[in-house]
């Protein structure tokens, strides 16, 4: 699970991650835990540590919270000026023109991916580092969309690295 999606741009970021986390769950020994779902993969990771390594903590999956035009809000969007990230919502926009297909019947996800790239290339300044539909509990990628399935997206905007996701 740790080399795909966000694993496969970044390879060792799921192993500190983890350690991290784990370190300090040794430490705080907390009940609870909540973990954005913006970060999906990286709130699975969690959540499958948790069970590996038995702790006994309730896992809270917490909702991507969304600015009024649909951009997830994140760290990262300091770096955009008001402008910018209006322009940035086309991450998921694109997002829902690949939901909206699935709705009119598509299930094929290589079609589905150029659908949500050839979204996004109508921008100037944006390059796909990698468009996502997999099965959202393992991460697997599918062949042909099915129910349930997290389609995830890292995007870059300038230098600006900016991920969001959908499961549907």
């Amino acid at each position: 699970m740790f080399n795909k999606l966000e694993g496969a741009s970044r390879p060792h970021f799921f192993n500190g991650v983890t350690r991290v986390v784990s370190i300090l769950f040794d430490i705080i020994n907390p009940t609870h835990t909540f973990f954005g779902e913006k970060d999906a993969q990286q709130a699975r990771i969690i959540k499958k540590m948790i069970v590996d390594l038995q702790y006994n903590i309730d896992f809270i999956a917490c909702p991507t919270i969304r600015d009024h035009n649909g951009l997830a809000l994140s760290s990262r969007n300091s770096y955009l000026n008001l402008e910018e990230k209006s322009r940035a919502s086309i991450i998921y926009t694109s997002l829902m023109l690949v939901k909206e297909s699935i709705c009119k019947g598509e299930k094929n996800t290589k079609k589905l991916k150029h659908i949500f790239i050839s979204s996004i290339k109508k921008q100037p300044n944006f390059t796909v580092d990698y468009i996502s539909i997999a099965c959202n509990r393992s991460l697997k990628e599918l062949t042909l969309w099915q129910a349930n399935s997290l389609i995830s997206a890292a995007v870059f905007y300038k230098k600006v690295r900016l991920i969001d996701n959908i499961v549907y």
